[in-house]
């Protein structure tokens, strides 16, 4: 908790700095993508996951350039993030086709973070500001989110309500909604007119919670009411899109005698490369400078 706060404060600081500094400063409203890496999108095979887990995001920030190669921004982001084993692994795969998980989650983000500059940007004569300009990124924030899935399906009408994971204790565990992150990437600003630019700005995004999908490595839970979003390996439809799975539940010699087995063990797989989730950011903005002194 005390890494946490230290998180915090260090944001706020820097986002003192940004309100209260007026000249060189711009601001840019932007949409891209999202890839999430977690249970449902493992790390070793994080070229599979960037298109398998594909999602939108939104963005605004503001920005100063306080020196010709030091600058701050501060971001308010929107991050959707989602995740399939029936999708992902499907002929591929059986454990985690076998184990059946989805889950969608909104990732609500403030970030303040500092920009290097390679070229100079010609701070104080922002109309000079260069054609091209290359940076990189880092800094603190911090994030709300909440992973749902939908319910059970029973094989006809309607798919079923989309449930909030934490809400119904699924995992097995409690966890805190509110984490902190930190992100870290690059970008580039190219200049379109005397008041505009296009940015273009990719980032990691490393958070300090393995529930970003409601899953970790906590064994499967025995029967109760919160157990049948738990072990869902047992269910004959795909939840997320009524698909049928017991044609590939037999290939995969999952199901004898018309009973589905259920997956034993542990729901996720906690190691080096996962015990933590993350995600990546793509994102392209129109900035607009805000400094008087442009003509």
């Amino acid at each position: 908790m005390k890494y946490f706060f230290f998180l915090i404060s260090l944001g706020s600081l820097q986002a003192q700095s940004l309100i209260l500094s007026k000249d060189n400063s711009h601001v840019s409203f932007g949409a891209g993508t999202t890839s999430y890496f977690g249970e449902m999108s493992p790390y070793r095979t994080f070229y599979k996951g960037i298109y398998k887990t594909l999602s939108s995001n939104f963005n605004i920030s503001y920005a100063v350039d306080a020196s010709e190669h030091w600058g701050n921004k501060f971001d308010f982001s929107v991050n959707n993030l989602r995740g399939d084993d029936y999708q992902y692994s499907k002929g591929k795969n059986a454990a985690l086709f076998h184990r059946n998980l989805h889950f969608k989650n909104t990732v609500w983000e403030v970030a303040a973070s500092k920009m290097y500059f390679f070229n100079p940007t010609y701070s104080h004569q922002t109309r000079r500001r260069p054609e091209f300009l290359f940076y990189g990124t880092l800094g603190v924030g911090v994030f709300y989110h909440n992973p749902k899935a939908r319910d059970v399906y029973q094989g006809s009408g309607k798919l079923g309500d989309w449930v909030s994971l934490h809400q119904v204790g699924s995992a097995g565990k409690n966890y805190s909604l509110i984490q902190p992150l930190i992100p870290i990437g690059f970008g580039f600003r190219k200049k379109i007119s005397r008041k505009l630019d296009f940015k273009f700005e990719g980032l990691y995004k490393f958070t300090f919670t393995d529930y970003l999908d409601d899953v970790s490595d906590e064994p499967y839970m025995i029967a109760s009411p919160s157990s049948k979003l738990n072990n869902r390996s047992t269910e004959p439809f795909d939840a997320l899109h009524g698909n049928n799975r017991l044609p590939l539940l037999a290939e995969y010699n999952l199901q004898t005698n018309n009973k589905i087995i259920p997956q034993v063990g542990n729901r996720g797989i906690r190691n080096v490369l996962s015990s933590v989730d993350s995600f990546i950011t793509s994102n392209v903005s129109l900035v607009y400078w805000l400094d008087k002194r442009i003509r």
